[in-house]
């Protein structure tokens, strides 16, 4: 029954049933603790980074600088550390491992013109699919492959490939129809500044592929945005337009920066926020496959600097090695740094905070840690304080601006928690905010009915109960209380 269900149903606004079969498996084994998970997650990361080394060998198999230094940089990014820290994020690193699998057979059979290969990587394309649906993008980077393998297009390549793009196909409209409710309407914004946006974040992606500083597990859209945008972001469309005039000068000296650029835009377009999807410009898990193509560049820069290097030069190359080991280390201490960030949602929502003090999100989901760490305290002297601190975070939440969704969770939420420090009336107006904000949120009119019987309002929790009944029948808190309160009126029916 539950296999069935991971196999067609959506689970957080995405579809992912191979994903949620390995969590199923894990739970069977260690239920809520979370070491299996966290040591799941990092077994993959180092399988995976194996893989980027073989796969990179198989496509540059003149030495193994490349492929050394592509794996190195992958397995020690700072960028990388929310893809394997964050047990859900899961999907991230199992897509991974399938979608390199899959490029290291076609590999093979770009080598031998066997079936066999071709057949190996459609599998593992599929499982690669059903892990993320970021996968789609695999045939694309099939036909980069092509290009640096030196193979001219032709009807005979893109009818090997059919199958793949028709499953990219089916695959996309699952997964756009699996996030439809996690789309924004961005009508209302100018064309040009939505697309600063885009190439603000293209750039920036870039950028902190060498500088990975000022990382945040958040990062929002400016307050500008839809109004007065900083000339910044604006400046960033002829930078991304020289850098692609610099990647297509690069063909006169070879395919090494074309294909690392375009295996980097393939894997990182379909979240650059053409269309904007949630309520971020990018994220650090998004780079997990793009910068194997950014960090190929810098293998076979080096590489290719090592097969001349005579007498004079040697000294540079050994400088230059001297400048990766160099990066190598810094990466090592600023991802073991960023790991401690994600050792819980205190720290991790406190530190977006310093970075974005604006931003809402982290503010309220904070103040769910708080409510959280309360609901699972059995005594009640240290149980306020974190209900206190909830109410805190969620009042700081309120102050930025936010969409009506997240305002009616944070208003929902604080009620809980004032109610439960027997703040009744600051309950109340809690979740009245709530029901005015979403009509037809039960929930909400049984806690405000049960905060207006507290406060002895007993026709306004009757009233209450009513609409919540209204709304779920099955609300069974709510089906209770309106006994108790029909009975403390004397109301028979």
């Amino acid at each position: 029954e539950n296999i069935k269900l991971f196999l067609t149903e959506y689970y957080a606004g995405n579809y992912q049933p191979v994903t949620i079969l390995m969590y199923a498996i894990e739970y069977k084994f260690a239920g809520a603790d979370g070491t299996l998970y966290h040591l799941n997650n990092l077994l993959l990361h180092l399988l995976n980074t194996v893989l980027v080394f073989l796969f990179i060998r198989k496509i540059s198999p003149q030495n193994a600088y490349a492929a050394l230094i592509t794996a190195t940089f992958f397995a020690v990014h700072p960028m990388h550390v929310e893809s394997v820290a964050w047990v859900s994020e899961r999907k991230d690193v199992l897509y991974t491992f399938f979608f390199l699998i899959a490029l290291i057979n076609y590999s093979d059979y770009l080598k031998t013109q066997k079936s066999k290969h071709l057949i190996l990587s459609t599998i593992f394309y599929v499982l690669s699919c059903l892990s993320k649906p970021a996968a789609v993008i695999l045939p694309l980077v099939l036909l980069l492959m092509d290009y640096y393998a030196g193979r001219k297009l032709s009807t005979k390549i893109l009818l090997e490939k059919t199958h793949f793009f028709l499953l990219a196909l089916i695959f996309g409209v699952v997964a756009i129809k699996a996030q439809g409710e996690a789309l924004h309407d961005t009508a209302a914004v100018p064309f040009i500044q939505h697309f600063s946006m885009v190439t603000y974040s293209f750039m920036t992606y870039i950028a902190k592929a060498f500088v990975p500083v000022s990382l945040s597990a958040i990062y929002p859209y400016p307050s500008g945005y839809g109004g007065d945008l900083s000339p910044l972001y604006y400046l960033t469309i002829p930078a991304a337009g020289l850098l692609l005039y610099f990647v297509w000068h690069s063909r006169k000296w070879g395919k090494d920066i074309i294909f690392g650029f375009l295996f980097f835009v393939i894997s990182i377009i379909l979240v650059l926020q053409f269309k904007r999807v949630g309520g971020v410009t990018m994220s650090d898990r998004y780079t997990y496959v793009p910068y194997i193509g950014i960090f190929f560049i810098l293998g076979r820069l080096f590489e290719n600097h090592a097969d001349t290097a005579k007498g004079k030069l040697k000294k540079y190359k050994n400088l230059l090695l001297a400048v990766f080991m160099l990066g190598f280390t810094l990466f090592s201490m600023l991802t073991y740094m960023r790991v401690q960030i994600w050792e819980n949602d205190r720290t991790l929502f406190s530190d977006v905070i310093k970075k974005y003090p604006d931003c809402g999100t982290p503010y309220y989901l904070l103040g769910d840690h708080y409510l959280d760490q309360s609901a699972v305290i059995a005594d009640s002297a240290n149980k306020e304080p974190n209900l206190q601190q909830s109410v805190a975070s969620y009042h700081n939440a309120l102050k930025c601006p936010m969409n009506k969704a997240d305002k009616v969770k944070v208003y929902f939420n604080k009620g809980c928690a004032e109610f439960m420090l027997k703040n009744f009336q600051a309950a109340f107006e809690d979740f009245d905010h709530a029901v005015k904000l979403d009509s037809r949120y039960a929930l909400a009119y049984g806690n405000r009915g049960t905060a207006r019987f507290q406060l002895g309002d007993l026709q306004g929790a009757l009233q209450d109960y009513n609409k919540a009944i209204e709304l779920d029948p099955q609300y069974l808190d709510a089906i209770n209380n309106r006994e108790n309160v029909k009975q403390m009126l004397g109301i028979n029916n």
